[in-house]
Formats: C-alpha cells, sequence, structure tokens
C-alpha cells in the first residue's frame, strides 16, 4: 500500500472509531494498534477450528450487499453519550445541591466578617495593586478572595445569601473543572465521573460550603484545576500552547496564588505529567535538553514564577510568616504531624501512628508500580506532594486539604473502576454497552451510598456556622430593631454586648450592616473603667443588651435625648 492510501484507511478507521465511541487519545490508539498487530499475525481460523468465547461476543456479521440487506454506515452512538454524559451531570447537580442547600440560610460567620471588613474598608486600588503584584505580601494576605468579597458586597450589600450562592456556583465549577481533568489523566469517563462524585461532597470538608470565610480554598481550587485543565487539553494535540493559551494559563496560576498558596505546587504536578505521560525518548543530554525546552518548558516558566512568589510572600512587614501559626518548621516532625492529623481527620482516628501513614504511602506506590498505570502513578505524586505548603505549620483543618484530597479521590476511583472491569470482564455484552453499562451502575451505586451516609449529617459540627454564625444573624437584627438607622460619624457605646471581649465582630457588623465606615464603636468590655454619666455625654448613642436584646438609651438630638428600656 502506498503512504497515501495508508493515510486514508487510518482517517477512515478513525471515523468510525468517533462514530461509534468517543475518539481515542493517545494511549489508547496506541493500544488499540497493538491489538490490530496482534490480530494480524495470528494464524487465520480454518473450517475445523472451534470459535472461542470471546471471540463469539466480539463477532460481528458483515452486511451483505443485495437488494435486501443494502450496505449503510455505522450506527452514530454519539447520542447515547451525550445522554449518559447529561444525566449524570444532571444527577450530580442535584445531588451536591441537596446536600449543600441549607448553606444559602446561613448567616455570616466570625471569619467572614473578618474578611469582608478587610475588603471592604481598605481602598479598592490597594485591593488591585496587591492582586497585581501578586509576589508581595501586602493587608490583605490572599487578595483574590478579597477581591471576591468586595465584588459581592458592592453589588449585593450585606446579605450572606449572595455570598454562599456564589460559593455553592464555584463549588459546581470545581465539579466539572475535577471531572475535566481526570478525564484528561485517565482517558476514561469512568474515572472522572467517580473522581468528580467523590470530591462533589466530604462531610468533613464542611467548612467550604457552609462558611464562606474559606472561599480561598474554593478560589485556589477553581484557578489550580482551570490552569491545569487548559493545559491538558493542549497537551491532548500533542502540541505546545499557543500565545493565548500561555497567556490564560498564567493569568489562571497568578489568580491561584492570589486565593492561596497552594497553588505554588503546580510546576511539580507539570513536571510529573510531562514525564509520565510524554517521557524523554531517551536519556542523552541533547533528547533531555530538547525534552526540558519543549516537554518541561511549562514546568520551568511556572516553577520561576512559583520562586519569586515564595520569596516575595515569605518576607517584608506584611508576611504571613509573622504569625505564629503561619511560621513554617521545617523538620520530619513537623511533616509527620500534619501528616498524621491529615490522616486522622479524614479516617476518624485521630491517634495515627508515624509508621502507620508511612506504611499507607508505600503500600499505594507498591500498587501503583505493580500496575503500569500512568494515572495511578500522578495520582500518588499529587497527594503526596500536594499538601506540602501547608506540611510545615500547625496542623490545619480538613478544608485546607481540599485541593490534595483530588490525588486521593482519583487514586481510589482507579482502583474502584479497574476492580468493577476485572470482575465483569466475562459479560456477555460487547465492549461498547458493558463499559457504559458498568460506569453507570458504579456511578449511581456510589452515589446512592455517599448520599445516605453523608444527608443524616447535616452541618451540625461545623460550629461556625451551626452556633456562631445564628448569635450574629441575632445581633444585627437585634440591633437594627432598636435603631433602624444611625447618623454618619457617631459614636456608638455598648454598655453590654453578647460578643467576646477579644474579637473585633461588633464593629465589623455595625459598620458593615449599616454601609458606613465612619461609624466607630466602643465596648465597655474592652474598657479598664465603666464610663460614668458624664464621660456618656461624649456618646452619640448608647445600647445596653438584656435578655437577648437590645436597647437604646440614647440618640443624638439638639442636647442628647434619653431613652428608656420600654
Amino acid at each position: 500500500m502506498t503512504d497515501r492510501a495508508k493515510d486514508e484507511v487510518a482517517a477512515q478507521v478513525l471515523a468510525v472509531i468517533g462514530a461509534r465511541f468517543e475518539r481515542p487519545g493517545a494511549e489508547d490508539t496506541g493500544d488499540i494498534l497493538d491489538r490490530a498487530r496482534r490480530l494480524a499475525r495470528a494464524r487465520p481460523p480454518t473450517p475445523g477450528d472451534a470459535p472461542s468465547r470471546t471471540s463469539e461476543r466480539a463477532a460481528v456479521p458483515a452486511p451483505v450487499p443485495g437488494p435486501s440487506n443494502p450496505t449503510r454506515p455505522a450506527p452514530d452512538m454519539r447520542h447515547v453519550d451525550h445522554f449518559l454524559y447529561a444525566s449524570g451531570a444532571l444527577l450530580l447537580v442535584v445531588y451536591f445541591f441537596r446536600l449543600t442547600r441549607a448553606s444559602l440560610h446561613v448567616y455570616f460567620t466570625p471569619d467572614d466578617l473578618a474578611n469582608l471588613y478587610r475588603a471592604w474598608a481598605l481602598s479598592s486600588g490597594h485591593l488591585l495593586k496587591a492582586n497585581l503584584l501578586f509576589f508581595l505580601s501586602s493587608d490583605f494576605g490572599r487578595p483574590m478572595g478579597s477581591l471576591w468579597y468586595r465584588v459581592i458586597f458592592a453589588f449585593a450589600g450585606f446579605h450572606p445569601f449572595w455570598f454562599h450562592t456564589s460559593n455553592l456556583a464555584i463549588l459546581m465549577a470545581n465539579i466539572w473543572l475535577t471531572y475535566s481533568v481526570a478525564r484528561r489523566l485517565a482517558q476514561s469517563r469512568e474515572i472522572a465521573a467517580l473522581s468528580a462524585l467523590a470530591m462533589a461532597y466530604q462531610y468533613r470538608l464542611g467548612w467550604l460550603y457552609f462558611d464562606t470565610g474559606f472561599i480561598y480554598d474554593v478560589l485556589c481550587y477553581f484557578f489550580l484545576f482551570a490552569a491545569l485543565a487548559l493545559y491538558l487539553r493542549v497537551r491532548r494535540r500533542a502540541a505546545l500552547p499557543r500565545s493565548w493559551e500561555w497567556t490564560a494559563f498564567f493569568v489562571l496560576y497568578v489568580c491561584a496564588l492570589d486565593s492561596k498558596e497552594m497553588a505554588v505546587m503546580l510546576p511539580a504536578f507539570l513536571g510529573i505529567y510531562e514525564l509520565l505521560y510524554h517521557p524523554p525518548i531517551t536519556r542523552q543530554p541533547a533528547a533531555l535538553y530538547r525534552w526540558l525546552r519543549c516537554e518541561g518548558r511549562a514546568a520551568l516558566l511556572t516553577g520561576a514564577v512559583a520562586v519569586v512568589f515564595v520569596i516575595g510572600r515569605s518576607t517584608g512587614p506584611l508576611s504571613l510568616t509573622h504569625n505564629p501559626a503561619y511560621r513554617p518548621s521545617f523538620t520530619w516532625a513537623q511533616f509527620m504531624l500534619t501528616s498524621r492529623h491529615f490522616a486522622g481527620d479524614f479516617l476518624t482516628m485521630p491517634d495515627w501512628p508515624a509508621w502507620a501513614v508511612v506504611l499507607l504511602w508505600t503500600a499505594l506506590a507498591v500498587i501503583a508500580l505493580a500496575a503500569r498505570s500512568r494515572v495511578l502513578c500522578f495520582a500518588w505524586l499529587f497527594l503526596i506532594l500536594s499538601p506540602l505548603p501547608i506540611a510545615f505549620i500547625a496542623p490545619r483543618g480538613p478544608a485546607q486539604y481540599y485541593v490534595p484530597l483530588f490525588g486521593w479521590t482519583v487514586y481510589a476511583s482507579t482502583l474502584v473502576s479497574r476492580t468493577a472491569s476485572f470482575l465483569t470482564r466475562d459479560a456477555a455484552l460487547s465492549e461498547y454497552w458493558l463499559t457504559r453499562l458498568r460506569g453507570a451502575a458504579l456511578f449511581v451505586a456510589s452515589m446512592a451510598i455517599l448520599y445516605s451516609l453523608f444527608k443524616p449529617l447535616g452541618y451540625a459540627g461545623i460550629t461556625s456556622a451551626s452556633v456562631e454564625a445564628p448569635q450574629n444573624r441575632i445581633t444585627v437584627t437585634q440591633l437594627h430593631a432598636a435603631a433602624p438607622s444611625v447618623r454618619p460619624g457617631s459614636r456608638l457605646l455598648f454598655l453590654n454586648d453578647p460578643i467576646r471581649p477579644d474579637w473585633f465582630n461588633l464593629t465589623f457588623m455595625v459598620q458593615l450592616s449599616y454601609g458606613d465606615p465612619s461609624l466607630r464603636v466602643f465596648r465597655v468590655k474592652e474598657m479598664k473603667y465603666k464610663p460614668n454619666d458624664m464621660d456618656t455625654e461624649n456618646y452619640d448613642y448608647i445600647f445596653d443588651y438584656h435578655e437577648g436584646r437590645f436597647f437604646k438609651l440614647k440618640e443624638p438630638g439638639p442636647a442628647g435625648k434619653s431613652i428608656g428600656r420600654g
């Protein structure tokens, strides 16, 4: 055959596969070609040979042209895939909303108030500068989250419903990004769907859904995986990004760094992907140099950005490292402490010894290497490396491990999918229908199990949402009932209030709920001596709090008028 004839045959083969199945990736194409070579080398069957069970199942009688049976093209089965994809997406949205809809009624938590106040009180120019100069420490700490707070407040005001609505919308986008990245890595819709389901809702990550004070983790995941999805989509063409794709990729990466420090590990993820999926042809210096210049370019460029970011954010008077809670301790003991804490949080076994954690990591690595699976190796390296930005500081809560959880879910989803494939290998169905029925059954069964586990738990264990947020709602409601409006620039004295003396939440609630940064709040709880009658003349408003209610004792007038408790 001529080269042109071979090209035409190859195009026809891909067209037939694309019509009946999804277009194969590079890994699947190589596997198909290997199978074709084995079939071509096999001995042709003789009339006396008995057909095997496998060949009987796979054999499809070729149509015989003629008046009674005209030759027709292969049926287009893409509509089946579209139906399954749309049905799975709808089920996932309903599942996620059923588990998280209660968050739409949750009020502002203490973290919300502090974050929103900081984003609102400082100038917009200062906030924009902090986002653009992402490599410098600033008053905002994580400026992308502050930008989110300021934008929502500018359009919706002091109404928590819109903050939670936006948060849930980003979380749903994160589910789709999880599916997209997992599918590119595994070349399997089944594994991608199971990974998206596992990442859609985790009870241990409840703060992400019910406390928007964790918007930094949500935004970091969104921008980080948006950058990964874009890069993997480009690399699927076996090409390097074009100019506009490079620009979009680095904008997403900068936004991820502005959201939270977890994004600093993106260069490692890119390098691992290229080494596993597009390794150097040989280990010769020339081949390695070419690989670094082409396949390794993204890892090197983002690595340079990450180094600048780490140096800039670690220095300066506004650096988070000045806070003891964020001061790193680069020791093995600290690393194992945070690793044990993470394992204990998710497996409800707080006393995990260090040897058990190391044994678990080793077992996962052995399984990935024994299976010779690139997706398992990537997932294992991801779950090991992604926690490093917070692995050497004081242990964090489960919600801070939102990004590392991706590696665990992809690893587990791959094992479940491979096990189900092994158990159903002899089913009397064509490969096309077997894969789709198995994937749908796994998806629906897993969703039913997870929903039955998570739904009864609610969010009662999240103190910020179940205890502190309702108290803040009552405080604001009672305050505005006592004083529907206050004069700008007023001085407000609170003889008593329900807020802890060491918290500034009352100041935040007063200024934000009235929308006036000129109001000044004074609390007797914070004073060494209780003010006398002469001192109270210096305040425009005086409030007292008794039996769960605020009472206005004084408001401004020509000479100030006193109001009884009534």
